[in-house]
């Protein structure tokens, strides 16, 4: 599966709007945050790439980075019934982390692993 880029139909209009300008390197780790929150909501769904990613749009609200990370945002998105919370880290050593959970207390819950799961000595083994 080739990463999607600034003008793949993965993208919707909200999304490809996040992804404008900027250094190559931002774009680049624009585009992976955006396709792993995309990609966390399918799988959290069930529904894997039977279902278009471009048929929905991803909301995310940036957080305070953790050390270690170059940044951290939460997000809502909605499929059909069911309205996802997620969480995406981009860490400093280039990985991109998304967790899309059915109810947003789980979402605080992911948070608070990833930040028990990924102190400043394993980011930088990374």
């Amino acid at each position: 599966w080739p990463p999607p880029t600034a003008t793949s139909k993965t993208w919707s209009g909200k999304g490809r709007s996040g992804c404008a300008g900027g250094t190559e390197e931002a774009l680049t780790r624009a585009c992976d945050a955006h396709w792993t929150r995309k990609e966390a909501v399918l799988k959290a769904e069930g529904c894997g790439l039977s279902l278009e990613p471009s048929t929905f749009e991803i909301a995310p609200v940036g957080q305070p980075p953790m050390a270690g990370e170059a940044s951290r945002d939460t997000w809502t998105a909605r499929i059909r019934d069911t309205t996802y919370h997620g969480v995406t880290s981009v860490l400093d050593a280039g990985w991109v982390l998304s967790v899309a959970c059915a109810d947003a207390d789980q979402r605080a819950q992911a948070m608070a692993a990833l930040d028990r799961l990924l102190p400043p000595s394993c980011i930088a083994a990374a």
